[in-house]
C-alpha cells in the first residue's frame, strides 16, 4: 500500500503554483486552489473550527471580565490638601518639634491603604502638602478632617483642590513623551 502526502497548490498567478502545507488541508481547499491526494477530513475540519470558536470565546470572556473589573473599581482622582498652622501650633517651634507623631502615623496608614500618594512639610514651617487618591472631594475632606494633627488643632486644612498629574519624573510620564 502506497501513501502519498497531501499537497495543496495555491495559484499565486495564472500558471504559477505555490505549495501549501498539510495544515491548510485541515481547513479545506480554498476556491481556486488545487488539491492533490487530499482526502477531505471532516473530523479535522471540525476540530479546527472548534479550536477557533473556543479561542474566540476565551478572548470575549477575558474582554468582558476586564470590563467588569474596571467597572467595579471606583474611579480614583487625585486631590491636593494644603495644611497650615492650626490654633494650637506652638509658636517658635519648628514642625519637627511639634506634637505631630500621631499625624505622621496617620499619614503612614493612609499611604499603606493607597489613599496617600505623597506628603511633606513646607521648609518655612508654614504647613504642608498632601496628595491623596480618592473617589471625590468629600472622601478627601473626611480623611483630612480625621487627621490627628487637624483633630488636635496643631494643623488646619487650608484648601482641597482636584489635581491631575501630568508630569512625573519618577515614572517618566509626560504628555509630551513620544508614544512607543
Amino acid at each position: 500500500m502506497r501513501t502519498e502526502a497531501c499537497v495543496i497548490f495555491a495559484e499565486t498567478k495564472p500558471g504559477h503554483r505555490r505549495r501549501g502545507s498539510d495544515f491548510h488541508a485541515l481547513a479545506g481547499v480554498a476556491s481556486g486552489d488545487i488539491a492533490q491526494n487530499c482526502p477531505r477530513n471532516r473530523y479535522s475540519e471540525g476540530m479546527l473550527f472548534s479550536r477557533i470558536a473556543r479561542i474566540g470565546a476565551l478572548v470575549a470572556a477575558l474582554a468582558v471580565a476586564g470590563w467588569l473589573v474596571a467597572q467595579s473599581q471606583p474611579s480614583s482622582k487625585q486631590y491636593v490638601v494644603l495644611l497650615k498652622r492650626g490654633p494650637k501650633w506652638v509658636a517658635g517651634k519648628p514642625a519637627g518639634e511639634q506634637a505631630l507623631g500621631n499625624h505622621g502615623r496617620y499619614l503612614q496608614e493612609q499611604m499603606t491603604r493607597g489613599a496617600l500618594q505623597l506628603a511633606g512639610p513646607f521648609l518655612d514651617d508654614s504647613g504642608g502638602l498632601i496628595l491623596y487618591n480618592a473617589r471625590d472631594e468629600a472622601e478627601v475632606r473626611a480623611i483630612a478632617e480625621h487627621d490627628p494633627g487637624v483633630v488636635d488643632a496643631i494643623l488646619a486644612v487650608e484648601s482641597i483642590r482636584p489635581f491631575h498629574l501630568a508630569f512625573d519624573a519618577a515614572s517618566g510620564k509626560s504628555p509630551f513623551s513620544a508614544a512607543k
